[in-house]
This record gives structure tokens, sequence and C-alpha cells, in this order.
């Protein structure tokens, strides 16, 4: 029996480019650093409407990915998961990110991006899955938003009575 991977640069990979090669379709791109440092998995957004999708790979987290989003990381001593576990759920918010489950809002101030919000399409309507933004921006500048919307797997919906994070399952 294999041991349990220590990292998670160690068992990202591992996890990931099985379930990646069962859909040829996307266009994946790891970015490596060497042996033992962090990596970035991107798979390419596939129109104009869409955005790039991965996940940030350090040792100690998983940060996933969507534009120019980074979420909140799943991090080495989270508990109630093993590391294995943690790699196959960030992949689940990757696999909702490139449907229509999940869509990006990107709002501009001076025709700059400040505030990244990620939605989920739940039987309620869109509710807000993860915001990120920046405290200094462009605060008296005009304000604009675009709405991104990848399409390139099929939705697989939300449960209903759940929040889209409880509603996340592993993608393997």
């Amino acid at each position: 029996m294999a041991s349990e991977p220590r990292n998670f640069v160690e068992a990202f990979r591992d996890v990931a480019v099985p379930v990646l090669t069962r859909h040829p379709h996307l266009r994946v791109v790891w970015e490596t650093g060497t042996k033992g440092e962090a990596y970035t998995l991107r798979i390419l957004k596939n129109s104009p409407t869409g955005f790039d999708v991965g996940v940030e790979v350090q040792t100690y987290g998983l940060y996933p990915l969507a534009g120019d989003w980074h979420g909140s990381p799943l991090d080495i001593t989270s508990p109630g998961m093993s590391i294995v576990e943690k790699c196959s759920w960030t992949l689940g918010v990757v696999r909702r990110l490139l449907s229509t489950d999940m869509r990006l809002r990107v709002r501009c101030a001076g025709g700059h991006p400040y505030k990244w919000l990620i939605e989920a399409s739940t039987p309620k309507g869109r509710e807000l899955y993860e915001e990120t933004g920046l405290l200094l921006f462009r605060y008296f500048s005009a304000r604009s938003e675009a709405v991104f919307q990848n399409d390139q797997l099929p939705p697989l919906g939300f449960t209903s009575g759940m929040t889209p994070f409880e509603s996340i399952e592993p993608w393997q």
C-alpha cells in the first residue's frame, strides 16, 4: 500500500492527470517550477466570454484560480480530509468553474479590476460562492462590471438546501 503524500506538490498532479486526460478537449497547461517547488495547473478558456481556470499548488496549500481571482486555500492543516481527498475536492471546484454551475463577475474602477466574485447557480438563483478584492483601488473612478461564463463541461447543479460550498464534490 502506498504511503500518504507529505504535501500537495507530491500529490496534486497524480490526482489531476487521470481526471484531465478523460477530457482531451480541455486545453491544459502545467506551469512548473523545479522539482519539489510550487506549480500551477491552468485550463485555458474556450471563448471570449469565458475565463481561465486553475489551481496554484504549493507544498502547504491549494489555491483555486478563475481569471485573475484566487480563492481561499485548502491547506495542509485543514481537518477532516487526507491530502489526496483535498486534491480531489479542489478539482471539484475547478470542474464547477468549467461549467455553467459557476461564473466570474469582475468589478472595475477606472477600467481596472478591483473585485472578483465567484457566483454559483443554485436552485434559489445566483449565490455568492467567494470573493476577493483589492483594498486600495481607484475609488472615485467610473465603475463597470463584466460577467464571464464557461461552458466547457456540462453543469452538475447544486443540491437544494445546501450552500454551494457544501455541494462541491470531488472530481474523480
